[in-house]
């Protein structure tokens, strides 16, 4: 039950021969000092009689009575910061709360039959007329401020805000579409498998259903106002077990009777719950009542919070014999010193379970007048409630402390199936800002709780949704005046609805208002913000790994997203779902989702799952603005970890709702395409199996079972033809399988292998697996290090012809291999495809053939090449930008892979990766970012470190993005280094791969190579600038001397600290920015027969000189086009393609060269079409765009050129070409040097 707004709700009499339906009508007063007051037009809320769909609407008569009440109701509660003083004292906002645990009252168990035996005997009604109550208005939210650090921005990576909305795949391209029957829109990244109507308004008699269901290993569980049903997921139906109304199903700890013998009193359930644990295989669910000592003063009285525990007998599956304990939380005096009421009704629950603990979080309003004061926090001991009690609770007051203060507004708990937890969390949008969550960990959840102060999140940022328009819509009028119809369905706020966390990412979502961009800023439609947050245990601060929009971009009556919930499965693919509706569209029900290799802030198109052709005038809820949610849920399957459900509600039928429960399918498993292979007669013979992926196809399997009473997951499976026994498998990867197998009885030749998923989705790879006869010889070794010891753990690969084997196998043993079954006659190529271990880069030789097998062979050994200093530099960095009024935070450094070949991060003491460390000019140093283990760079590749701090930190983020960041600045005169290792006491020269910094630091020559670099003391002032490598032959210059290897670039040619910079750019890269490819992508003439100098500009010649002045372009004497052809031999296609200036003869210190030598500067130039072949005919010559960080037309040293043709969508083919144009400005006349790199991906 939203406070905001008002849900209608079936209210027992305490007569048992009389049934009252009674309206609820609560809403959130958000007091906030800087919001200018504003109430919205009060409406009525009706709670239906059970069946009655189209009450009619109130008398006129009957509607002035209730105008005069509220107005004389407003002016007793004028808008104001609230002043009446708490009776207890907030938890502290700015320091860490511990916690005062309490225990309340044992469990009451109730049978599942019991249940449906009160159902089957509660009594009917045959009134038809609604009842009118207030609905309590409050200042909205509106009137926030942006927090100061959001970016206007549809999308968030690593903390760094994308400007364009990225992967919106198919949003748009539905909008419209005209649906019947059961039709589905485009498929989302999860196909809409069983679906079905969870209740509707006849089953519920309230406005809204308060949307919520649950998967579990069995059943979907539909619970919601006024209805609690549960379905076979299988089937889709409704399987008889539970189908009760929530007042039914937790009578027995509603709140009594108030004051004793009132026969005015009421009480009614509201804003259900519902989790299938899979930690205890219980379900649990709670719920809130709302006891009023009358019908005219509905929520008068301090409410509990209900909770049901199922039995550990029904983990598998809800019987009527289920045993239910109830318990319940008198929340207003729960912790109170003398157990003295708060006088507060909590509204809008939340509920997070992890494996030790309820995380109930909520609003909270006085239950006399109707304000909201605070914001509260329950934290339930898990062991309480699973044991029969008594329940013990902590309750932490005034998360919000007060209407005007920060923390998280209508908090959730979070969810976590995490079995080792040891920390919980409640997170909400921030009470006193857009843009900003704000989250309260809890430690020692299980004991003796305590909160942390309040953790604020900058996000991008958010704006208050618009009511939404739909199709249909008959009410028309604005009698709010909020510029809206009154007939438009709600959006709540900005709320967020619910939340999880799953491998320390907590991922949540909420409403916001956007414009066609996805942005917040003038409003005019709403969009689903989604979020994934990394969250480190303890004491650091939460980060924005990514952040996306879901929204429409039609210019006029776009689609509105809204009310959305968002889980994400054990494979990393992420579901959500939400309503749809807009002026050309009717209310339906809508999902779509992400898979685990897509971009990042990006999600898939959009599936409307349920196809209405009704409208929605309820006439007992005319508005403004129409009851729609007020929750949304999406959850997980507990046995596949794979399959996602959601619950969204929809317009079933004219004036009418429903609540449709979809199962969202994951892809399916990947293709088997090949195998290790297997001889015939071998009881226990590991292969590889290899599998392509399609659309997100993918092997998965859950893992480990978790300990009891927890149930088994489901694991992946697999059959292979022809008698071939599978003994054992091991998930490696979403591609790759170990398969232990028993060849006794099998036959020869090819197998079809099938696998099946967790889920049930099956593939077959037909003749993946190759059974070949007996094995007569074998081929063995030992991979050494370079001391000559034996390196456990490494794989060897043997490829044979023509058996076709294609085995893998692991040293161990002191780094002893062995193939025992290899066919005589074959020739086998032996090789160790990846080096993983003990900080190796490559391997010696790369492999070893033995040909023409016929007897067993011994020896063939490798050698292990271990990384060394100089194999991964430091090739560019700055310490302070452009950024921010000082540019001081404005950093990043940049590390460059010098080898051959990839690197596989690893270390030999045990600690998690490599260290990238500054110091002060003192020698006080610390690590600034880390490369984790396994993080592969590839050869000629980039890794790139940054300062995310927001608003002033690296400003570069659209030039490369970081693959680390972090916030504790460098010193403008310190220094890098780079270490294998993130152990501090081993930052030592025998660690060292590379070091950069300043002349003038004392205390350490860790940090330095050579001669420092100049000046001492480091730039100091803001500008576009950074040290770069110089470049000998294209590649970075390392002769451990930092003052003759770097070269300062700055777009201003200009001096910085008396020191001069060369005219060029600062051009960070990243691990997926281009790699140099100068030795794959060939450069030839245009026009093989015009190699010099062309005197017509239209001609394809090698060069053109025009002398034509352009003095706004930096080309006083003109310009010299240099025209050449770049053909791809990389053998795939080539998806970006951009030209780096490695050598320039330009501007440096703001003066020209000497003279005798030509000034440059590298310009955008455009394509020139038909240029003339010498040969005859005409061929186009396409321009390039100088891109950013560069002044415009003023590119220098490390500048750079893109190719704008050649993109994913319009790849150059392997074996293409592409002519394109390089244009100079020349400043001055001379000799030139002009040389460049071809950087390409892939």
């Amino acid at each position: 039950m939203n406070k905001k707004s008002s849900p209608l709700i079936n209210a027992r009499a305490t007569v048992p021969s009389l049934r009252k339906y009674v309206a609820l009508s609560l809403c959130a007063v958000l007091l906030l000092a800087h919001a200018a007051p504003s109430f919205a037009q009060r409406r009525t809320a009706i709670r239906l009689p059970k069946g009655a769909i189209n009450v009619p609407v109130p008398r006129a008569q009957e509607r002035e009575q209730e105008k005069g009440r509220e107005t004389r109701r407003v002016k007793a509660r004028q808008p104001k910061e609230q002043s009446a003083p708490l009776n207890y004292t907030p938890v502290n906002a700015q320091t860490e709360t511990v916690g005062v645990p309490s225990v309340g009252e044992p469990g009451v168990q109730k049978t599942t039959f019991e249940i449906m035996a009160a159902q089957a005997a509660a009594p009917e009604t045959s009134a038809r007329n609604p009842r009118l109550m207030i609905e309590h208005e409050g200042p909205d939210r509106k009137g926030l401020p942006q927090d100061p650090n959001a970016k206007p921005a549809a999308t968030m990576v690593n903390g760094v805000p994308v400007p364009v909305p990225v992967g919106r795949k198919g949003v748009k391209g539905i909008s419209g579409a005209k649906l019947s029957g059961d039709t589905i829109t485009p498929a989302a990244p999860q196909t809409v498998g069983t679906s079905f109507t969870g209740a509707t308004l006849a089953d519920t008699g309230a406005f809204p259903p308060d949307s919520m269901g649950a998967v579990g290993p069995s059943q979907f569980v539909a619970f919601v106002n006024g209805r609690i049903r549960t379905f076979n997921k299988t089937t889709g139906l409704a399987d008889g077990v539970l189908n009760a109304d929530p007042d039914v199903f937790f009578a027995s700890v509603e709140t009594p009777v108030t004051p004793p013998g009132n026969p005015n009193y009421i009480n009614f359930t509201s804003d259900p719950q519902v989790r299938y644990d899979r930690l205890s295989g219980r379900w649990i669910m709670i719920i809130i009542d709302v006891p009023s000592t009358s019908a005219a003063t509905i929520g008068d009285t301090p409410n509990r919070i209900l909770i049901a525990v199922s039995d550990a007998a029904s983990s598998s599956a809800l019987t009527a014999g289920t045993v239910w304990t109830f318990y319940f939380i008198q929340q207003d005096t729960v912790g109170q010193a003398g157990g003295v009421t708060t006088g507060e009704f909590l509204d809008y629950p939340s509920l997070g379970v992890d494996n030790n603990a309820l995380y109930i979080g909520g609003n909270m309003f006085s239950a006399t007048t109707g304000n909201f004061l605070v914001t509260s926090g329950f934290v339930v001991q898990k062991s309480s409630i699973l044991s029969g009690g008594p329940v013990v609770t902590t309750a932490f007051r005034g998360l919000v402390a007060s209407p005007s203060s920060d923390g998280p507004f209508a908090p959730r708990g979070v969810d976590n199936y995490n079995p080792t937890a040891n920390e919980g969390y409640f997170i909400g949008v921030s009470n006193a800002a857009f843009g900003r969550l704000v989250m309260r960990r809890v430690s020692t959840p299980g004991g003796v709780p305590t909160i942390s102060a309040n953790i604020l999140i900058t996000v991008n940022t958010t704006q208050f949704p618009n009511p939404v328009p739909h199709l249909g819509n008959t009410n028309n009028a604005d009698t709010d005046l909020d510029g809206f119809p009154d007939g438009d369905l709600d959006a709540l706020d900005d709320r967020l609805y619910a939340a999880h966390i799953r491998n320390g990412r907590i991922w949540t979502a909420h409403n916001i208002g956007v414009n066609n961009s996805g942005v917040a800023t003038a409003v005019s439609r709403d969009a689903a913000r989604w979020y994934e947050l990394n969250e480190p245990v303890g004491s650091n601060s939460p980060s924005v790994v990514e952040s996306g929009t879901i929204f429409d971009l039609a210019a006029s009556n776009p689609r509105y997203y809204w009310i959305p919930s968002v889980m994400v499965s054990g494979q990393g693919h992420a579901a959500f779902g939400f309503s749809s509706a807009g002026n050309n569209d009717r209310v339906n029900a809508a999902t779509n989702g992400r898979l685990a290799t897509d971009a990042f802030g990006t999600s898939g198109a959009i599936a409307l799952y349920t196809s209405t052709s009704g409208s929605y005038n309820p006439p007992s809820d005319p508005g403004p603005a129409r009851r729609w949610g007020d929750y949304s849920f999406t959850s997980l399957d507990p046995q596949d970890d794979m399959t996602m459900w959601t619950i969204q509600e929809f317009c079933n039928a004219n004036n009418s709702y429903g609540v449709r429960v979809a199962k969202l399918i994951a892809p399916p498993p990947a293709t088997p395409i090949s195998s290790s292979g297997a001889q015939i007669g071998q009881a226990s013979v590991n292969i590889i199996l290899n599998g392509t992926q399609i659309a997100g196809s993918g092997f998965y399997d859950p893992g480990t079972d978790l300990v009891s009473p927890a149930l088994p997951f489901n694991h992946i499976a697999i059959s292979i033809t022809s008698g071939v026994t599978v003994n054992s498998i091991t998930y490696v990867n979403p591609t790759t399988l170990m398969l232990n197998v028993n060849t006794t009885v099998a036959t020869l030749g090819a197998k079809d292998v099938t696998v099946t998923n967790p889920d049930g989705q099956q593939v077959t790879g037909t003749g993946a697996l190759t059974v070949t006869s007996a094995p007569t010889f074998s081929i063995s070794g030992q991979v050494v290090n370079q001391s000559n010891v034996g390196v456990d753990g490494v794989t060897v690969k043997a490829v044979c012809a023509p058996s076709g084997i294609n085995a893998m196998t692991t040293t161990a043993g002191g780094g002893l291999y062995s193939f025992p079954a290899m066919v005589s006659g074959d020739t086998c190529a032996l090789s160790v495809p990846t080096v993983t271990v003990n900080s190796s880069k490559a391997v010696t030789p790369s492999n070893q053939n033995v040909a023409n097998l016929s007897s067993n062979i011994t020896g063939v050994n490798f050698t292990l090449v271990p990384i060394a200093a100089g194999d991964v530099i430091i090739s560019e960095f700055r310490f302070r930008g452009s950024a921010g009024t000082t540019g001081a935070s404005d950093e990043f450094v940049e590390l460059y892979n010098k080898t051959g070949s990839p690197i596989t991060v690893s270390t030999t003491d045990g600690s998690t990766g490599w260290s990238l460390v500054a110091t002060n000019v003192t020698g006080t140093f610390s690590e600034r970012f880390a490369i984790p283990n396994g993080t592969v760079i590839p050869a000629g590749g980039h890794f790139l470190g940054a300062n995310s701090t927001v608003t002033t930190g690296y400003s570069l983020g659209a030039v490369a993005t970081p693959d680390a960041v972090y916030t504790t600045g460098i010193v403008d005169g310190g220094g890098v280094a780079l270490f294998t290792t993130r152990t501090s006491a081993n930052y030592t020269a025998a660690n060292r791969l590379d070091a950069a910094g300043f002349a003038g630091i004392t205390g350490t020559t860790l940090f330095t190579e050579g001669t420092a670099i100049s000046p001492s003391g480091g730039i100091t002032t803001i500008g576009e600038y950074s040290f770069m490598r110089k470049l000998v032959s294209g590649f970075p210059q390392d002769t451990n001397n930092n003052a003759n290897d770097f070269v300062f670039v700055s777009t201003t040619g200009g001096t910085f600290n008396s020191t001069a910079s060369t005219q060029g750019a600062p051009g960070p890269e990243s691990l997926t920015s281009p790699v140099q490819r100068n030795a794959q992508v060939k450069a030839s003439l245009v026009d093989a027969g015009c190699s010099g100098t062309s005197l017509l500009p239209g001609d394809a010649c090698a060069r053109f000189r025009d002398p034509t002045p352009d003095i706004p372009n930096n080309s006083t004497l003109g310009t010299l086009s240099i025209r050449r052809k770049f053909t791809n031999n990389t053998g795939a296609p080539i998806t970006q393609l951009r030209f780096r200036v490695v050598d320039i003869t330009t501007r440096a210190g703001g003066a020209s060269p000497p003279s005798g030598t030509a000034d440059l500067r590298l310009r955008t130039s455009t394509t020139i079409p038909n240029a003339t072949l010498s040969g005859g005919g005409t061929t186009d010559i396409q321009g390039l765009t100088l891109d950013a960080p560069s002044a415009a037309n003023n590119g220098g040293l490390n500048s750079t050129v893109s190719a704008g043709t050649i993109t994913l969508g319009s790849p150059l083919g392997a074996g293409n070409s592409i002519n394109v144009h390089l244009l100079l400005g020349v400043q001055q006349g001379g000799a030139y040097r002009f040389f460049i790199n071809i950087e390409a991906l892939p």
